[in-house]
């Protein structure tokens, strides 16, 4: 009897296993190629979809701040490769927002960017010490709102120096209260945010406008945006792709562009997983090259797996890129 069900067994095992190569042989891959471009100095961003080569090109420098929609995030993003930096004020325990303001020593305190791994993690979160406190605000267990707990400096766009508090996020009317002025306290701007109903990742404004700035595609219009950001492990910045909230991607060395081996494992949330280094400036000729053997593959929101190789990259002179999308079917 044991004999006979370990044969049985073994007969499934193998039957699964022809089924899977029978699979593999069968299976289509299909590749399609795309050029975009993100302008002269990389003045767009342009999002992605992978499933469709939906493109949505939008003006990388038209905001200052960006707000998370989620009601369960507090995430607040600058715009810091547009010349946005952000610096948190040194307060005392009991400071008000009309206390003097004073700015000697500016240049030597330290600059907040944006996580370059989540987008969960903003400039403005980035002096966070742990839950409940979150860097600008702290969670109130009992409403579940966040209040306000640092004053910041911030210069725009414009090179416009500003103080800002965020005052509160009300969590579950998804809205953010804010107050920003000069920093002798003249053009004072207190400002509610809406963000309910939004089907957006993020909620943009700016300060030099004093408006909100509806820029991004809806969260399930894209999968990967090609924009400019922080590196954080240089302090510079670097232009390249980050994947969408829950896309997540894994790097390979694959020179077969025949390839139907795609991996069903092994994928990673960082958002800068696909990132900048797949392309090498040489600067004695300041052109791009790309390493062939180099490939990415990103998983949806649908769970589908692509396959990216990238194959040109002309740099800010046109800021134009060429690649390759890759599904099997």
């Amino acid at each position: 009897m044991k004999r006979i069900n370990y044969l049985i067994i073994v007969g499934m095992f193998l039957i699964l296993m022809t089924s899977c190569d029978k699979s593999s042989d069968t299976a289509t891959l299909e590749t399609k190629s795309a050029t975009i471009s993100l302008g002269a100095g990389y003045a767009n961003e342009i999002y992605y979809r992978l499933s469709d080569g939906l493109v949505t090109s939008v003006p990388r420098n038209n905001w200052d701040i960006g707000f998370s929609v989620s009601p369960r995030e507090a995430a607040i993003l600058t715009n810091g490769t547009s010349g946005v930096i952000l610096k948190a004020y040194p307060v005392a325990s009991g400071w008000n927002w009309t206390d003097p303001i004073d700015t000697a020593g500016f240049s030597t305190w330290p600059t907040l960017y944006n996580s370059d791994t989540t987008w969960t993690e903003g400039a403005f979160n980035m002096n966070a010490t742990g839950h409940p406190n979150y860097g600008w605000g702290e969670y109130d267990m009992n409403t579940h709102n966040l209040t306000g707990v640092a004053l910041y400096i911030i210069k725009t766009r414009a090179s416009s120096y500003k103080k800002i508090w965020i005052r509160n996020k009300l969590s579950a009317q998804q809205k953010f209260n804010i107050l920003y002025s000069d920093l002798d306290g003249s053009n004072e701007q207190a400002v509610s945010l809406d963000l309910a109903g939004s089907t957006k990742n993020f909620v943009y404004y700016s300060l030099d406008t004093n408006a909100e700035v509806d820029r991004e595609p809806d969260a399930d219009k894209w999968d990967i945006v090609f924009t400019k950001w922080i590196d954080k492990s240089i302090n510079y910045p670097v232009t390249g792709v980050l994947q969408n909230i829950d896309v997540t991607a894994q790097e390979s060395t694959d020179t077969d562009p025949k390839s139907k081996v795609f991996p069903s494992t092994g994928f990673l949330t960082s958002i800068s997983t696909i990132g900048s280094d797949w392309k090498v400036i040489n600067m004695q000729t300041y052109q791009y090259s790309i390493d062939g053997t180099r490939v990415f593959y990103a998983k949806d929101l649908n769970g589908v797996v692509y396959r990216i190789k990238f194959n040109t990259f002309e740099g800010s002179t046109t800021g134009n890129l060429s690649f390759d999308v890759s599904i099997l079917k």
